[in-house]
């Protein structure tokens, strides 16, 4: 590779002219142009591929300045790429150059900008400076200073996280640096938390500290404030919304398009909702419960005869536990046969509980599988309010049961999931993110009067608010939704991401691009690729496992029906392979490591 010199000599000398302010510490192309007579062989500098053309390149320099060299054969570069050059050799005014690869701790750029920001050089200045290069921001004395002052704010924070913080215009806190390291690696879906807060629960109670009335009323507040339907929901943040209802004229987004995109997904979800449920198991109730009248005679034989009977209402009501489909945040749909069996020996042995909460108990003495489990978890802890005999330790057995565990994950699921015909109506998921923003605030506070001190209740649910005010900030700039979802019997979380054009506002007559992504419990990983453009759609499932796909594939005329029914002309194709989309590198970045303009879209929620 070779670059004429009287190119670089001419464009420096017409920088110069053109009154262009040249760094005293600069050590690159600029001060090698400089002194290119006396340029010797093993001189590096660094250059930016701009462009590859018909065996030309031109390489940008930190200066702003160009220079172009021509390409041998054999030298592969990338358009876009940063590459650190050697100089080969400088003979009758053509220098040769090669690319080479130089670590961090030996590249003269990072140590030049170190020095020009008069800053240590360590491990993590370098990383610093490196990481800025990477996402192409500026590196000159006062933004070096700047980025360095941020990371040392901000110790427990990867460097490259703040950097890419900054480069996307997200405010750069610790609780922002953990959600983009949970998105990173793939955790950033809120249900997962569920499972931590219902583990540590117990955790937080059983401490010496903490009182039979601590209990009762942390427990008070979990089943009223925090799972009562009676509770307004409120905006307890500023600018929590996400996604406007409304297009502005300006996003290029139109409302038809997004409507038409949205309405899709929605058909998509519940779709695969449908299609991923076993045979055999949407069997529903209409009636209230279930339930088994035995006549009790005066006789000792129809005593027996009783009990035999409550033994095989109680096996019955076990058995319908696999079979019948029970309302959301019922006892029901929370417990398992074992934890029901359990919870029902359990509330066998409290006194009078019984005859004083009758609505949680069938004809047979059991416990009633469609009753709410809020109001029911209401009536246990004013039962153990009322009656003094019981200890902390016995209030502690129920809250370590399975039964709780089971309970209390259904009711958290319950409040922060939304069904696939709820996306259709407009602000559904702003109004399912102020729920959770709200119920993690009062489950804070109900934590904070347990114990004084942050506990690791507290500093899940902080978690999970900072992780609201991230998705909020990523739709600053780009279209997000994370949409945890009630699919029949199960629950996930669907990720929508859609796509911006880079290069030109978004017209009318364009393609709208999507991406969905579930982890679901009987298809597994299931990703969705949807292309929009008027009424035309293509659609591509991808599924990773053969009897997924086979089973997608067997189903999917059904889908193809309903969208053809709405007036779409749809394709649609099943793929039995994975399509990885890792949700920083593919999505967040993706427009900021090529340069181009990030835009914003707003869309009706619909979808």
């Amino acid at each position: 590779m070779s670059m004429q010199i009287s190119d670089l000599v001419n464009q420096y000398q017409n920088s110069l002219a053109a009154g262009s302010e040249i760094s005293t510490k600069t050590k690159g192309v600029e001060q090698l142009v400089s002194t290119v007579s006396k340029l010797e062989e093993g001189q590096v500098f660094e250059g930016t591929v701009n462009s590859i053309k018909n065996g030309t390149v031109i390489l940008g320099l930190s200066s702003g300045q160009n220079i172009t060299a021509r390409l041998d054969k054999g030298v592969q570069l990338l358009q876009g790429q940063s590459v650190f050059f050697q100089v080969k050799s400088n003979e009758g005014g053509v220098i040769s150059i090669k690319p080479i690869s130089i670590g961090t701790a030996n590249n003269p750029t990072l140590l030049n900008a170190l020095d020009a920001a008069n800053l240590p050089v360590n491990e993590k200045t370098l990383n610093m400076v490196n990481a800025m290069m990477k996402e192409q921001m500026p590196i000159d004395a006062k933004s070096i200073t700047e980025m360095s002052r941020q990371i040392s704010m901000h110790p427990n924070a990867d460097v490259q996280t703040v950097v890419s913080l900054h480069k996307l215009g997200i405010p750069v806190t610790d609780g922002m640096a953990a959600q983009f390291e949970n998105y990173r690696n793939s955790e950033g879906a809120i249900l997962k938390t569920v499972d931590d807060i219902v583990s540590t629960i117990p955790q937080i109670l059983e401490g010496d500290e903490v009182s039979k009335a601590d209990v009762l009323q942390f427990q008070k507040a979990l089943s009223t404030a925090v799972f009562g339907e009676a509770k307004e929901v409120v905006m307890t943040q500023a600018g929590l919304q996400t996604i406007s209802s409304e297009v502005p004229a300006s996003s290029g987004f139109q409302g038809t398009q997004a409507e038409a995109l949205m309405q899709q997904m929605a058909e998509v979800s519940q779709e695969v909702a449908e299609t991923a449920t076993p045979q055999g198991a949407t069997e529903t109730t209409t009636s209230e419960h279930v339930s088994y009248q035995i006549m009790i005679e005066g006789d000792e034989a129809a005593q027996t005869q009783s009990a035999v009977g409550q033994t095989d209402a109680f096996t019955k009501l076990v058995s319908q536990l696999d079979s019948v489909e029970y309302p959301k945040g019922s006892l029901g749909n929370a417990l398992t046969s074992a934890s029901y069996q359990e919870l029902n020996q359990t509330i066998s042995q409290w006194p009078k509980f019984a005859e004083e909460f009758p609505k949680n108990f069938d004809a047979s003495g059991n416990l009633v599988l469609s009753r709410d489990g809020a109001a029911f978890l209401a009536d246990v802890t004013t039962y153990f309010t009322n009656h003094p005999e019981f200890t902390k330790a016995d209030v502690m057995k129920f809250v370590k049961s399975m039964g709780y565990e089971d309970l209390v994950k259904e009711l958290f699921t319950k409040e922060w999931t939304i069904e696939p015909e709820e996306l259709t109506k407009p602000g559904k998921i702003d109004e399912l993110y102020q729920k959770i923003n709200q119920d993690t605030q009062r489950l804070q506070e109900a934590a904070h009067r347990v114990t004084d001190s942050s506990n690791s209740l507290t500093q899940t649910a902080a978690g999970i608010r900072d992780n609201l005010s991230f998705i909020h900030e990523v739709n600053q700039m780009y279209t997000y939704v994370q949409i945890p979802l009630q699919l029949n019997s199960s629950a996930t979380t669907g990720d929508l991401y859609v796509y911006t054009n880079r290069k030109h506002t978004r017209g009318e007559d364009d393609e709208v691009s999507a991406f969905l992504h579930f982890d679901l419990e009987h298809l597994g990983s299931t990703d969705i690729a949807v292309r929009l453009k008027h009424k035309d759609v293509r659609t591509e499932f991808y599924l990773e496992d053969e009897i997924s796909f086979q089973l997608i594939q067997s189903n999917i005329h059904i889908l193809e029906e309903k969208l053809n029914n709405l007036g779409y002309h749809c394709s649609i194709d099943v793929i039995n392979d994975s399509k990885n989309v890792n949700f920083v590198e593919d999505f967040l970045m993706k427009d900021a490591k090529t340069g181009g303009s990030i835009q914003r879209y707003s869309f009706d929620v619909r979808a």
